[in-house]
C-alpha cells in the first residue's frame, strides 16, 4: 500500500493539476475544445479523485492500535481486525460491539466516481465516433 500511495498519490496531483490548468487556459485561446477531450478529462478526474479517495480511505482508517480504537469507541477490548481492500473496509471485532472504521460515506463515493470515470470515459468513446463517421 505504501508504495501505490507513493506513486499513485502525485500522479494523481499532477494529472489534476494539469486538468485545472487545461480548463482555464482553453476559454482564453478562444476556441472550443471537441466533445470527446471534454469527456476524456472529465473521466480522468473522476479517476484522480477515485484514486485519492481510495487510498486516503486506506491510510485513514486503517488502526495503528487497534486496542487503542476499541476502547476509544467505547466498545470494551479488541478481538478480532477485518480487512478488505475493495471496497475498502476495516471492521474492528470488540467485546461490545463492532466498529467500522472507514466512514460510511466513502464506500458510495467511490463507487460513484467509478461509475463517472466508467460513464465520461463512454461518452468520450461515442462522442469520438461521432466526430470521425
Amino acid at each position: 500500500m505504501f508504495a501505490a500511495m507513493t506513486v499513485l498519490i502525485p500522479v494523481a496531483l499532477i494529472i489534476l493539476v494539469a486538468l485545472a490548468v487545461a480548463a482555464v487556459t482553453v476559454p482564453l485561446r478562444k476556441r472550443r475544445p471537441a466533445r470527446s477531450a471534454v469527456f476524456i478529462a472529465a473521466s480522468l478526474a473522476s479517476l484522480c479523485i477515485a484514486i485519492l479517495l481510495y487510498l486516503g480511505t486506506l491510510f485513514m482508517s486503517s488502526p495503528w492500535d487497534a486496542r487503542y480504537e476499541c476502547s476509544r469507541h467505547g466498545a470494551g477490548e479488541f478481538v478480532n481486525l477485518t480487512e478488505s481492500l475493495f471496497p475498502p473496509s476495516v471492521a474492528l471485532e470488540c467485546t461490545e460491539r463492532t466498529v467500522q472504521l472507514v466512514p460510511v460515506g466513502a464506500n458510495a463515493a467511490l463507487m460513484l466516481l467509478i461509475a463517472a470515470t466508467v460513464g465520461f470515459a463512454t461518452a468520450a468513446i461515442v462522442a469520438h465516433w461521432k466526430s470521425i463517421g
